[in-house]
Formats: structure tokens, sequence, C-alpha cells
């Protein structure tokens, strides 16, 4: 059954969530009464909190982790441009009570639908290498109103893209969460591969004056920084700058 009306489900097996950040909260509110105790709730949002929020408002539900790497953009309403090549999704739980069962059921049945499905063994670091990418790059694409291309060619600029990167490693490694030692270079070089006009989507939504996901790409870093008693100059000066120009 397709539906646009969740009012109309009964039960739900596997909720996953495909939201901007911003929307997390309100949009599940109404999937409420179909969520059982044996509903699992999957969100593949940019940012690496979801699990948590979502386990405020469903604390009896299994909630797992997932990351997507695809390159799209709305271009108008109900049309989506993909660009770009090697589309995968991971997912996966470092809850040690989750239903392995589960897991490897959902696997499958990604697969057989075609799916580009991955089952993380941690999948904690694996959003976090995602986030690695994201949270740099969204944030200094939003700052500077540049695209990759033109940030890449601009040796100041670029520089500033590995400081970012540079400070979001320490904040995960005081996190506990560590990464190779030519991790960032490996990411330079994957991001020279991209087309030159290549932004992120927080850069796309300050351009269109929409609603934007600086607090879970730049904002986050920044207040987990300062709980973990580490010191991000260039995202809290880039923070600073973003807050003042969203809604």
């Amino acid at each position: 059954m397709l539906t646009s009306d969740p009012e109309s489900l009964n039960k739900i097996d596997l909720l996953i969530c495909c939201v901007k950040s911003y929307d997390l909260e309100d949009s599940l509110t109404p999937f409420k009464h179909a969520l059982s105790k044996d509903s699992v709730i999957l969100p593949l949002l940019n940012g690496v909190d979801a699990r948590q929020r979502i386990e405020k408002l469903f604390p009896e539900n299994e909630v797992w982790d997932g990351c997507v790497y695809i390159v799209s953009r709305l271009i108008e309403r109900g049309v989506v441009k993909e660009s770009g090549d090697g589309h995968s999704f991971f997912f996966g739980s470092s809850s040690a009570e989750a239903s392995k069962e589960k897991l490897n059921l959902y696997l499958r049945l990604f697969k057989k639908a075609e799916i580009n499905a991955k089952l993380s063994e941690d999948i904690e670091h694996t959003i976090w290498e995602k986030f690695l990418f994201i949270s740099s790059l969204g944030s200094l694409t939003s700052y500077l109103d540049k695209p990759l291309g033109a940030i890449l060619e601009n040796p100041q600029e670029l520089d500033m893209l590995k400081t970012l990167m540079k400070e979001l490693l320490k904040v995960a490694e005081a996190k506990g969460i560590y990464f190779p030692k030519d991790i960032i270079e490996t990411r330079i070089a994957k991001m020279k591969t991209f087309p030159y006009e290549t932004t992120s989507s927080m850069h796309s939504d300050f351009q269109k004056g929409g609603k934007t996901e600086y607090k879970s790409l730049t904002e986050f870093v920044v207040k987990l920084a300062e709980e973990l008693k580490v010191e991000t100059p260039l995202y809290s000066r880039i923070l600073e700058n973003l807050s003042s120009r969203s809604q």
C-alpha cells in the first residue's frame, strides 16, 4: 500500500525517517498511533544525533542508526535530480540489545528491492565518517557561499576546509571515535573528483532563504566540543555567522 496519509496506517514494522533534521520530531508525531513496542525506527538524516532524539520520544522502541551517500537535489516540486554514482546505504545498531534477526531480515529485504544496502558492524563510526564530510563541507560552503570547486582551487579556503575537519576530528577523538591518520587527505582527494559546482544541501537551503540544518551540522559540533572541553575556533566563528543568517 502506498499512502500519504499516516492516519490510514494500522501497524508499522519499520519506520524509515528521511526528513531534514529540523523536521524530525514533528514528522514522527503523525505515526505515533501506528507504532507498537515491536516497531523499529531507522533515521537517515544529516547529523549524528537523530537516534538519541528519537529515543527521547519513543523510549520503548528499537532505534537504529543509518546514513546514505547520494548526490541529489529537489529541482522542482516532485522532481529530484541525481548526479554522480556509487550511491550506498548503511544501517545498523550499536545497542547490544538490538535484534540481529531483524537487522539481517531488513538487509535481505533491502537487497531484494535492489537497494545497495550494507549492514555496518560499527554504525556509529560509519555515520561519524560521513559527518566528517558533510559537516565541514556544509558549514564552509554555506559560510563562504561558494561551491566545492571554488573552495578547492583557493589555497586559503582549502586550508579552512582542512582546519574544520581537524577540529571535528578532535571532537570525535574526545568522544572515543578514531579515524585513520590520512582521513583528511583521502576525503579531500574524493572531493576533487566531484563536479566543480558541487555544493552542500545546507548551502542550497541558505541560497533559497529557507530553513537550514546548521543546528545539526555546525551548532552540534560547537556544543559537543564545549561539553568535551575541545576548542573549535573556526567552527565557532562560522556558527556565529550562520546563526545570524538563519530563520
